[in-house]
């Protein structure tokens, strides 16, 4: 069971949008890992028709702010991104949810791995700055790290990676903090990054706050 944070008046609604079943299986395992039966967050993992599509994640994510919920994160996987060449159709969604935020009080978080959210799972052993321009890379290396992992809705339907990798979370925060500052350094479309910390931090799980 993960870390509570503390009596609240309000049980609030999280919504977290995903572009790739990976990251659909990590965050419903994290939400039944998590408690969210009382005085805390609600998390309502939700995934486009087709995975990849970024923009498809992103108005979904945008589209939830009407509704009854308190923060919307959006994951995108950077890869796709770059090898179909939307980058300028990224940053405009970029500007969009920064205006938006300015209205809402900054209710939307776009987060983004790059290459691909297999990323934050290899940051939980290492972290590692290589140029990476597919994710088939990171698998690799993650099949060093993990036994038996391969990316497959079967596998990830029926192992629980969040609570397989919990006792190193704190690591792989650590790391993405890391990599989000390598990147800003280097200027390289290619150089790896990872912003999921910013859900924890968000949400106050494996963090000092």
């Amino acid at each position: 069971m993960g870390r509570k944070t503390g009596t609240r008046d309000l049980r609030n609604t999280i919504a977290i949008v995903g572009d790739g079943y990976v990251e659909k299986y990590y965050f419903e395992d994290m939400r039944d890992h998590e408690d969210t039966t009382g005085d805390w967050y609600q998390i309502l993992p939700r995934l486009p028709e087709k995975s990849g599509n970024f923009d498809k994640a992103i108005n979904k994510a945008i589209s939830l702010l009407n509704r009854e919920i308190d923060k919307v994160f959006a994951i995108v996987d950077m890869d796709k991104v770059l090898s179909d060449g939307k980058e300028n159709e990224f940053l405009e969604k970029q500007k969009e949810i920064a205006q938006l935020n300015k209205k809402k009080d900054g209710k939307i978080c776009l987060c983004y791995c790059n290459p691909c959210f297999e990323y934050w799972l290899l940051l939980h052993f290492k972290f590692i700055k290589n140029h990476f321009k597919k994710c088939q890379k990171i698998e690799n290396k993650l099949v060093k790290q993990i036994n038996n992992y391969k990316k497959s809705q079967k596998y990830h339907s029926k192992v629980n990676l969040y609570k397989k990798l919990y006792p190193k979370l704190k690591t792989a925060i650590t790391n993405s903090e890391k990599s989000e500052e390598s990147y800003i350094k280097q200027s390289n479309d290619y150089h790896p990054i990872s912003t999921i910390h910013k859900i924890f931090y968000d949400l106050r799980i494996g963090t000092n706050y």
